[in-house]
């Protein structure tokens, strides 16, 4: 069974059709997926978030996306990504080894400029 964690890039009633983002133990890839009525199509895919991708965050001003990677086998890390002007492509930018497997994250600070991040 493939495992999804979704993310909405756009909200559905601000476009006909949405941008997602997944992430998939399957294949341990990072997904950008079109989402348009009932039809979901896959509009381009990262390998760089790692061995276990989970959590996914988003900053919409800085178009930017940090993906978590549990890294069970003891290759914990943290993606940032580049998300292009349309939110059809993303671009891995950095990736930060950590001790513990990461779980959660989320954005903090005057304009949500830091990530506090759950181990």
């Amino acid at each position: 069974m493939t495992e999804l964690g979704f993310i909405s890039l756009l909200p559905a009633g601000l476009a006909s059709n949405s941008i997602l983002f997944a992430t998939s133990y399957n294949d341990h890839s990072l997904n950008v997926l079109s989402l348009n009525g009932s039809s979901l199509s896959v509009l381009s895919r990262s390998y760089e978030c790692g061995s276990e991708p989970t959590w996914l965050t988003v900053n919409y001003e800085k178009s930017a996306l940090y993906c978590l990677n549990e890294g069970w086998a003891g290759n914990a890390s943290i993606t940032s990504y580049q998300v292009d002007e349309a939110g059809r492509n993303v671009k891995a930018i950095q990736v930060l080894p950590t001790l513990k497997s990461p779980i959660a994250s989320t954005l903090f600070g005057p304009q949500d400029e830091d990530l506090a991040i759950a181990y």
